[in-house]
């Protein structure tokens, strides 16, 4: 289903652990062997990650309110089988555990720690495409430390630092392999590789914090485990420029030369789920109070086989045989010089102005009141 809330970026690197012996950290529950460890026994040590993680999108990948309509939507669309489809990237201990029917706590965590960190290897090929090795080794991208005796050990991952750990959930192909979510390809054909530049590096960038939290862990540099996407305010600002270059009022009609620049993101602008837009606007105010304004959509538009377009969430992901039908979103790095032609007449202008939109309407379920008078009575006194 929907890869996010909004497409669910996979980066979570291991946290490399214990100093051994670390006894301020009082009783540390027991870890499964034969399966996934709740992620609030790791959070026992890894206090700091836990905390930002446990806010952010991976860690509510199964009870995000929109995907949990769309998702029952879907359900309902294919009397059940839409768990199979959803759950692998929404709660991807499915695939090891069989919940479908998300009956285990910690089906319900998400994209939770054990997860990410039992991952040994990725195929883009297979139908699963996340190599598990479930156990007390923990994997990620720090090569020195040691596990906790009788706790967990601890394993370095080349993989943990890489955008193919991302890959298998944020591309997404229909039956018929059009690409419905493409964000690491996207990441794959631009730049940003030739650079070495991760997913990781923008969406778990390096922050001060512990790794143990325990008197004696050093602050270091650890990775941000909060894995901010498309939907924070920060990364949005960041990822677009736009500049005026230039306004030519004639006789009739107003022109305005606009320049559009995907500067920040290692992607197409948008991306994720293909119901998201950038929108460019421009506004002519003139003098006399009249406003004229004119647009721009960037989007990726995807229709059925006879040419109908999909625009609900769920319609998307169960696609089966689609087309795309349009894709004119913003490459890594690339500008584009736009020309409106907005028709003013003879209004003398008084400013020109341009701004960029993100949109995104999901459907989203919320409480209604009903209060409806059944029966009323009116007892007049009179004096």
């Amino acid at each position: 289903m929907m890869i996010n809330r909004y497409a669910i970026l996979f980066f979570l690197f291991l946290v490399p652990s214990f100093a051994h012996g670390e006894s301020q950290l009082g009783e540390i529950p027991p870890m499964q062997t034969d399966g996934y460890t709740s992620s609030a026994v790791c959070g026992k040590c890894h206090v700091q990650i836990y905390n930002r993680w446990k806010e952010s999108i991976h860690a509510h990948a199964y009870d995000d309110p929109i995907f949990d309509v769309s998702y029952n939507i879907a359900y309902r669309k294919t009397a059940g089988e839409a768990k199979k489809i959803c759950l692998p990237c929404h709660a991807p201990t499915t695939t090891f555990t069989g919940d479908y029917d998300a009956q285990l706590p910690i089906t319900k965590e998400g994209v939770t720690c054990d997860f990410c960190h039992t991952v040994k290897d990725v195929d883009l090929h297979a139908k699963d495409p996340y190599l598990k090795e479930i156990g007390l080794v923990k994997r990620g991208p720090l090569k020195e430390g040691k596990g906790l005796e009788g706790k967990h050990e601890i394993a370095y991952s080349e993989l943990h630092k890489k955008s193919e750990f991302c890959a298998g959930c944020h591309d997404f192909r229909s039956e018929n392999s059009v690409l419905i979510i493409g964000t690491y390809s996207e990441w794959k054909e631009g730049p940003y590789p030739q650079k070495g530049t991760q997913c990781q590096d923008c969406h778990m960038p390096l922050v001060k914090g512990k790794i143990v939290s325990s008197e004696s862990s050093p602050v270091r540099m650890i990775n941000e485990h909060n894995l901010v996407g498309g939907h924070s305010l920060a990364q949005l600002k960041k990822a677009v420029d736009l500049k005026i270059v230039d306004v030519n009022k004639g006789a009739a009609r107003t022109e305005v030369l606009v320049d559009i620049s995907n500067t920040g993101s290692g992607h197409q602008i948008p991306t994720g789920i293909p119901s998201r837009h950038l929108v460019l606007n421009v506004e002519v105010l003139a003098e006399d109070g009249k406003v004229f304004r004119d647009k721009i959509v960037y989007e990726k538009v995807l229709a059925d086989m006879d040419g109908k377009e999909l625009t609900d969430d769920s319609d998307i992901m169960l696609g089966g045989s689609i087309q795309i039908i349009k894709d004119n979103r913003l490459r890594p790095k690339e500008n584009r010089r736009e020309l409106f032609t907005i028709y003013t007449m003879d209004s003398k202008i008084k400013s020109v102005s341009a701004w960029v939109d993100y949109t995104y309407k999901p459907l989203i379920l919320e409480k209604a009141a009903m209060q409806v008078e059944m029966v009323r009575d009116r007892f007049l006194i009179v004096d």
